[in-house]
């Protein structure tokens, strides 16, 4: 078993999921809307991370159950998130005092958030739409995967 990459993608799928609790928990502080519509988008956005990350550690030689009870503690740290984002709001961790009614933890949390799936567009998507020798019709597939994710979240958007 390839323990180092296997690590290595256990703790970077914790702070991702802790990541996806703040986002959540930002969200649920500045409305109910924004909160369910954030915690429904994550779900389906972890569904085939999660089933990726299971792959990486079953062909790191972890066994079927080793996998899928890693898996469930690193969905863990997105309760953990949520929970650390309602006790800063709770106590006004990073409060400035000025009495505004917006919460502290959704005005950073959620740009933070927003800016970290910025970063795994480019830093992981970018580099494979750009790299020599791709197909023109797998980089038009990918083009319009993204136009459409970004379509639908400006339609949640516009519903909410």
């Amino acid at each position: 078993m390839s323990y180092g990459s296997s690590l290595v993608n256990i703790i970077a799928d914790s702070a991702h999921n802790f990541t996806d609790g703040l986002a959540i928990a930002g969200a649920f502080l500045h409305s109910r809307k924004l909160g369910i519509s954030t915690a429904v988008a994550v779900f389906f956005h972890e569904i085939p991370h999660e089933i990726g990350d299971y792959g990486i550690l079953i062909g790191n030689g972890m066994s079927h159950w080793s996998a899928i009870r890693v898996q469930f503690l690193t969905a863990i740290a997105s309760l953990l998130g949520t929970v650390f984002g309602l006790i800063m709001d709770r106590y006004k961790v990073f409060s400035s005092g000025s009495g505004n009614a917006e919460s502290v933890v959704a005005s950073w949390a959620l740009p933070i958030t927003a800016g970290g799936f910025i970063y795994v567009a480019l830093a992981d998507v970018l580099p494979d739409l750009l790299r020599q020798g791709a197909l023109m019709s797998e980089t038009l597939l990918q083009v319009a995967a993204m136009g459409l994710g970004v379509f639908m979240m400006t339609l949640v958007g516009m519903l909410e």
